[in-house]
């Protein structure tokens, strides 16, 4: 079942892990991070609204789709662990010691230089893109979010003034695998606790914006909004008000952002908003970009 139907952050994370298959409802609520009665109580809308099968069984009280019978479902194809651990292993001694460092290379099994931040981060988005279950063993899952903590690290201190300690595209393609992950996860076909780890980190993701070049905010843009569309939303509106992005890109971002439908109202009171923020300068940007989106979807005051 597409997670994209559901607009509940709760309801979409339920989906995501019944796409695994069938699950006893303590599973359930170990793996949503809210209370025991929200996630009892979605559980249930789900059940009245949406296919959700409720079956009590050995004692317990299961959930399944109704599409998939009960059995977990594990399409192919899935990404080969030792391939997935040689990169993240690659990644973390680029993080950690910087491109060029033969002796650690070598730890990995290999005589010639390391390959460089940018070329291996390359390497995990082609993964990404291309596999199922990026992370599905619990040792890469790890090595994953220390790898994602540092990248953070980094771009919170470029944040407050320091220089970038490795190529932009490095990092824009390292946040691109990290999107086609969630990807698969909101398909059923990542490692189950994958969203509620990234949740974790919103508000720290958040803070890295302010002044990343836009090859790297965007992409940090769209994960939010996978996280959560109101935290995607805020992103959006906080690339606006820092003045470094050009009008076109901020156009095109605003309705991936906001369903052009439905919220295009919310994405003008956001903007308004967003004025009062500014300086002068800044403060007349933002209402000729309020205005060009009212042109172009023909919307009056």
């Amino acid at each position: 079942m597409d997670v994209s139907d559901f607009s509940d952050p709760v309801d979409k994370e339920i989906i995501a892990i019944l796409n695994h298959g069938k699950k006893q409802q303590k599973e359930i609520i170990e793996l949503v991070d809210k209370s025991s009665g929200t996630v009892r109580n979605h559980l249930s809308y789900l059940v009245d609204s949406h296919n959700i099968i409720r079956k009590e069984e050995n004692g317990g009280v299961f959930y399944y789709l109704e599409e998939q019978g009960g059995d977990i479902i594990r399409p192919k194809p899935s990404a080969d662990i030792d391939k997935v651990n040689l990169t993240l292993h690659k990644m973390s001694v680029c993080l950690r010691e910087g491109s060029g460092n033969k002796a650690s290379y070598q730890n990995l099994g290999h005589s010639h230089q390391q390959p460089g931040f940018m070329n291996v981060a390359s390497g995990f988005h082609i993964i990404a893109s291309n596999n199922y279950y990026v992370l599905d063993n619990q040792e890469n899952f790890g090595m994953f979010f220390n790898i994602f903590d540092s990248v953070i690290d980094r771009l919170d201190d470029y944040s407050k003034g320091d220089s970038l300690t490795h190529s932009v595209d490095g990092y824009r393609l390292f946040f691109m695998a990290t999107n086609n992950i969630y990807s698969n996860w909101e398909k059923g076909k990542e490692n189950e606790a994958f969203h509620s780890h990234m949740s974790k980190r919103s508000e720290q993701i958040q803070s890295t914006l302010s002044c990343l070049p836009t090859e790297i905010a965007s992409n940090i843009s769209m994960l939010l909004f996978h996280i959560d569309i109101r935290e995607g939303q805020k992103a959006f509106i906080q690339m606006v008000a820092s003045g470094d992005h050009d009008r076109e890109y901020l156009l095109s971002n605003a309705f991936y952002t906001y369903d052009a439908e439905n919220q295009i109202d919310t994405l003008i009171g956001d903007l308004e908003d967003a004025k009062k923020c500014v300086d002068e300068k800044e403060e007349h940007r933002v209402e000729e970009l309020i205005t060009e989106i009212k042109r172009r979807y023909k919307r009056v005051n």
